[in-house]
Protein backbone atom coordinates (compact mmCIF):
# COMPACT_ATOMS: atom_id res chain seq x y z
CA UNK A 1 0.00 0.00 0.00
CA UNK A 2 1.63 3.06 -1.20
CA UNK A 3 2.72 5.71 1.60
CA UNK A 4 -0.35 8.01 2.90
CA UNK A 5 -3.31 6.04 1.93
CA UNK A 6 -5.25 3.42 4.25
CA UNK A 7 -7.63 0.58 3.94
CA UNK A 8 -10.97 1.23 5.23
CA UNK A 9 -12.26 -1.07 7.54
CA UNK A 10 -16.30 -1.35 7.80
CA UNK A 11 -17.09 -0.71 11.17
CA UNK A 12 -18.81 -3.93 12.17
CA UNK A 13 -15.44 -5.91 10.60
CA UNK A 14 -13.35 -3.51 12.59
CA UNK A 15 -15.13 -4.92 15.82
CA UNK A 16 -14.71 -8.44 15.24
CA UNK A 17 -12.05 -10.65 16.58
CA UNK A 18 -10.34 -13.45 15.49
CA UNK A 19 -11.73 -17.00 16.40
CA UNK A 20 -10.23 -20.10 16.65
CA UNK A 21 -13.55 -22.03 17.82
CA UNK A 22 -14.64 -22.83 14.10
CA UNK A 23 -12.14 -25.42 13.90
CA UNK A 24 -13.28 -26.93 16.78
CA UNK A 25 -16.97 -27.02 16.07
CA UNK A 26 -17.41 -30.70 14.62
CA UNK A 27 -15.55 -31.85 17.53
CA UNK A 28 -17.41 -30.18 20.24
CA UNK A 29 -20.41 -31.10 18.52
CA UNK A 30 -19.61 -34.61 18.37
CA UNK A 31 -18.63 -34.57 22.00
CA UNK A 32 -21.49 -33.43 23.07
CA UNK A 33 -23.38 -35.85 21.26
CA UNK A 34 -25.32 -32.80 19.28
CA UNK A 35 -27.22 -31.88 22.68
CA UNK A 36 -27.63 -28.82 23.89
CA UNK A 37 -26.03 -28.35 26.65
CA UNK A 38 -28.02 -25.56 28.02
CA UNK A 39 -31.73 -26.91 27.74
CA UNK A 40 -30.54 -30.36 27.23
CA UNK A 41 -32.27 -31.18 24.21
CA UNK A 42 -31.03 -32.16 20.37
CA UNK A 43 -30.18 -30.06 18.21
CA UNK A 44 -30.86 -30.18 14.42
CA UNK A 45 -27.84 -29.66 12.25
CA UNK A 46 -30.17 -30.39 9.00
CA UNK A 47 -32.20 -26.99 9.60
CA UNK A 48 -31.17 -23.76 7.30
CA UNK A 49 -28.19 -21.80 10.27
CA UNK A 50 -30.82 -19.21 10.55
CA UNK A 51 -33.41 -21.99 12.62
CA UNK A 52 -33.49 -21.90 16.47
CA UNK A 53 -32.36 -25.64 16.95
CA UNK A 54 -29.40 -25.06 14.68
CA UNK A 55 -26.30 -26.15 16.75
CA UNK A 56 -23.75 -23.28 17.61
CA UNK A 57 -20.76 -23.54 19.80
CA UNK A 58 -21.35 -21.24 22.94
CA UNK A 59 -18.36 -20.14 25.66
CA UNK A 60 -18.76 -21.22 28.59
CA UNK A 61 -16.89 -18.41 29.91
CA UNK A 62 -17.49 -15.74 28.14
CA UNK A 63 -14.81 -13.48 25.46
CA UNK A 64 -15.46 -10.57 27.38
CA UNK A 65 -14.86 -12.14 30.51
CA UNK A 66 -11.47 -14.08 30.04
CA UNK A 67 -12.58 -17.03 28.39
CA UNK A 68 -11.31 -18.54 24.98
CA UNK A 69 -11.58 -20.43 22.40
CA UNK A 70 -9.76 -23.68 23.99
CA UNK A 71 -12.35 -26.84 23.76
CA UNK A 72 -13.13 -26.85 27.69
CA UNK A 73 -14.25 -23.53 27.27
CA UNK A 74 -16.76 -24.52 24.64
CA UNK A 75 -20.26 -26.44 24.37
CA UNK A 76 -22.88 -27.14 21.80
CA UNK A 77 -26.22 -24.93 22.17
CA UNK A 78 -29.06 -24.43 19.86
CA UNK A 79 -29.15 -21.10 18.21
CA UNK A 80 -31.79 -19.87 20.37
CA UNK A 81 -30.20 -20.81 23.52
CA UNK A 82 -27.34 -19.33 22.50
CA UNK A 83 -28.50 -16.20 21.57
CA UNK A 84 -31.25 -16.11 24.43
CA UNK A 85 -28.37 -16.56 27.02
CA UNK A 86 -26.46 -13.91 25.56
CA UNK A 87 -29.14 -11.49 26.47
CA UNK A 88 -30.76 -12.58 29.22
CA UNK A 89 -30.90 -11.39 32.93
CA UNK A 90 -32.52 -14.39 34.49
CA UNK A 91 -29.42 -16.54 33.48
CA UNK A 92 -29.16 -20.20 32.44
CA UNK A 93 -32.23 -21.86 34.23
CA UNK A 94 -34.38 -19.25 32.61
CA UNK A 95 -33.13 -19.86 29.27
CA UNK A 96 -33.30 -23.48 29.72
CA UNK A 97 -36.82 -23.58 30.69
CA UNK A 98 -38.06 -21.38 28.59
CA UNK A 99 -36.52 -23.59 25.89
CA UNK A 100 -37.65 -26.57 26.54
CA UNK A 101 -41.31 -25.27 26.33
CA UNK A 102 -40.11 -24.04 23.28
CA UNK A 103 -38.33 -26.80 21.69
CA UNK A 104 -41.09 -29.69 23.19
CA UNK A 105 -43.90 -27.83 21.38
CA UNK A 106 -42.11 -28.10 17.53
Amino acid sequence: MRKGITKSIPHSMAQRRPTTHGKHRQAVLERDDFICLICDLLTDPDVGTTADQYPTLDHIIRVVDGGGDDLDNLRTAHKWCNSALNVSLFGEGWVRARAQDRFRQS
